[in-house]
């Protein structure tokens, strides 16, 4: 549907722009369809590669992690978690560990234990990953996306502001042009602020 909807916008850009004064809009035209194209196709990245993921269940399923290997009796038990292959793809194993080094370096001597195993879970995680990920290739897709952007929020945001933006000229043009062919009386003239 959303391919659908999109064809129908930069088609309707295109008549608006055609019944519009001569040359005095094109470029902003053209800067509505390329921020809404941008959108668009950044959104679509987003959906093919966890759409992918749904569909073959890769997103759901499970997997338990531990700092080192589980020997019954032994004391202190290793730091463990469980994660979900989504989780793992999500991830940025890098930056946390580097973000976890920092925090051993200049944190509470009292916490460096948990955070040597916090560390060590990191990484063996990222092998985990890198194991499950030749396994699973929508995995490694929607890592590859993810990395590519690290924030998705401020991305999607920031490229639909960009696409309201565009269509502010474009509503003022229009405006515009709709108020040059009006010779009616402004119905606003009596209004005293």
């Amino acid at each position: 549907q959303s391919d659908n909807n999109f064809k129908k916008i930069i088609d309707l850009s295109f008549e608006i722009e055609n019944i519009t004064i001569e040359g005095r809009k094109k470029k902003s035209y053209e800067k509505f369809r390329e921020n809404i194209t941008n959108y668009y196709n950044f959104i679509n990245g987003y959906r093919d590669a966890l759409s992918a993921l749904i569909k073959d269940e890769s997103a759901k399923k499970i997997v338990r992690i531990c700092e080192s290997d589980e020997v019954e009796n032994k004391l202190p038990k290793p730091l463990c978690q469980i994660y979900t292959y989504k989780e793992l793809a999500m991830t940025n194993y890098d930056s946390e560990i580097q973000r976890l080094e920092k925090s051993l370096l200049s944190g509470d001597p009292s916490k460096n234990s948990f955070i040597q195993s916090s560390i060590n879970l990191m990484k063996k995680a990222k092998e985990k990953f890198a194991e499950l990920s030749t396994q699973n290739p929508n995995l490694k897709n929607y890592s590859d996306f993810m990395a590519k952007n690290p924030d998705m929020f401020s991305k999607s945001w920031s490229l639909a502001s960009n696409v309201t933006e565009s269509l502010k000229y474009l509503y003022h043009d229009m405006y515009k042009d709709l108020a040059s062919k009006d010779t009616s009386p402004n119905p606003c003239r009596d209004f005293k602020f």
